[in-house]
């Protein structure tokens, strides 16, 4: 899902501050997203290959930053 609501660019500011210099200028900057998830459980990672696919997907997107806020990390 694309997310471009106001509340991204506050986000993204946060995120970015956890991140290391080089890559924080380039999330600060983000005003909207695109969001990937489940609601289904899959506590073996039988679909976590799944995810991986579709995060490759994603990174082949010029300009696109891969991001896990959990780990408040880069893809």
């Amino acid at each position: 899902m694309l997310n471009a609501e106001p509340y991204v660019a506050a986000e993204s500011e946060g995120l970015a501050g956890h991140l290391p210099a080089e890559d924080a200028d380039r999330v600060r900057a983000c005003t909207r997203r695109v969001e990937v998830w489940s609601d289904t459980p899959d506590p073996t990672l039988e679909h976590f290959d799944d995810y991986l696919s579709v995060i490759r997907a994603l990174k082949t997107f010029a300009g696109l930053i891969a991001v896990d806020p959990k780990e408040q990390a880069l893809i």
